[in-house]
């Protein structure tokens, strides 16, 4: 599970969903959502939420397995990031990739 402070919440996720800009990958969408600085001083944790849907697989054990090995590869990214709100709509080529394959997808989009 995403530690409590990387997670959105319904306000941010809708926020994001309304907001966002996808960035299309080999095996998902991001909807990223950049936070505009308004004269903070410090930066704002980054955010993440996660929707796998029924198209992908009808069978709720393989969308939880690939659930848990997105939370997995944003909990590594996460905290290398600041200011910044994320969504990610992975894809059928998701289900069968690794943490590794999945984390090193997510760096190269948010970078973009």
């Amino acid at each position: 599970m995403l530690p409590k402070k990387f997670r959105l919440s319904k306000q941010e996720f809708k926020q994001v969903m309304d907001d966002g800009q996808m960035a299309p990958g080999k095996m998902m969408g991001i909807l990223i959502l950049r936070i505009k600085d308004e004269g903070r001083r410090t930066k704002e944790l980054p955010g993440a939420g996660i929707i796998v849907s029924k198209k992908l697989s009808n069978k709720a054990v393989v969308r939880n397995q690939l659930k848990r090995r997105l939370r997995a590869a944003l909990q590594s990214v996460l905290p290398e990031l600041s200011d910044i709100h994320l969504v990610v709509l992975p894809n059928r080529r998701a289900i069968d990739a690794s943490v590794e394959e999945l984390e090193k997808e997510i760096r190269l989009m948010v970078q973009k």
